[in-house]
């Protein structure tokens, strides 16, 4: 697990630490006589996430465009979520790589936003 948590860290530039908070997690409901009804829950530390704005951003959206061609396409079939995750992501390079096509994609995203506005 440790190596995902560096990868995550290096890819989105982020600090990950541990939180003041805590998240209460139901128990799976057991219907034989050891179930012990008395601790539904159980305690789960939380952790915080430092981030640039900007890859939060490109984080939140790469989620939300998993979701959506997920859900047009049905079930996971295949390899399908990896050529999702593969395109993201050699996408985010090439914008990465090309002042102009980053600032191109940035002005995109801007409309995108503006227009969308018009259809909710």
């Amino acid at each position: 697990m440790t190596d995902y948590v560096e990868h995550f860290k290096n890819k989105y530039r982020a600090t990950v630490s541990e939180s003041r908070m805590r998240y209460t997690i139901p128990k799976p409901f057991k219907v034989w006589d050891d179930a012990n009804f008395d601790e539904p829950f159980e305690v789960e530390n939380g952790v915080q996430i430092d981030m640039s704005q900007r890859d939060f951003d490109q984080l939140v959206h790469m989620e939300k465009h998993f979701y959506e061609t997920m859900n047009r396409s049905g079930p996971y079939i295949g390899d399908h979520a990896k050529y999702i995750i593969e395109e993201h992501e050699r996408e985010s390079r090439i914008r990465n790589k090309n002042p102009g096509v980053k600032k191109a994609y940035e002005k995109y995203q801007t409309l995108l936003k503006m227009v969308d506005s018009y259809y909710d």
